[in-house]
């Protein structure tokens, strides 16, 4: 349950390899910054999880999700094992993010979340995410059955 649960997180959230698609994206079909959220801009780049429901993730196969534009790439032990798109919502406090898995265990779930910058700057991040396909969007990051919160460092 709990290797599937990590499964679920995707993201973050939400965090791997970078995001390859077939054929080569053009600049010009990239996303501007200017048209992405603030936290979105701040999510570019690899994250690597720190902590899962609070369980210290030293010594487990690591698990890094790659941000690029909107989409990701959840990595776990080298392996992909989910890709899909970011929407977040900078007006809504906590941060709101949905999570759209399109290739992987849950492809055609979404996920619902909040997520929170840690520390100062944006090298740490802390996001609660729903279980893949629930309606029920986390309102804090308090620990409670049927979330994942996680905490991610910037892969350097």
């Amino acid at each position: 349950m709990f290797k599937r649960s990590l499964m679920l997180v995707g993201v973050l959230a939400l965090s791997t390899v970078t995001f390859a698609q077939s054929g080569a994206q053009s600049a010009a079909q990239a996303k501007p910054a200017a048209a992405r959220s603030k936290t979105l801009t701040a999510l570019q780049g690899s994250w690597v999880f720190g902590t899962v429901n609070g369980q210290d993730m030293t010594g487990q196969p690591e698990i890094v999700v790659t941000v690029t534009d909107d989409k990701y790439v959840q990595v776990i032990g080298g392996t992909i094992v989910e890709r899909g798109t970011i929407k977040v919502d900078d007006t809504k406090k906590p941060v709101q993010m949905d999570v759209t898995i399109v290739e992987g265990g849950d492809a055609g779930k979404v996920q619902l979340g909040i997520i929170e910058f840690t520390g100062t700057g944006t090298d740490a991040v802390r996001v609660k995410l729903n279980t893949a396909g629930d309606t029920t969007r986390p309102a804090d990051f308090t620990l409670a059955d049927g979330f994942s919160v996680i905490t991610a460092v910037r892969k350097k």
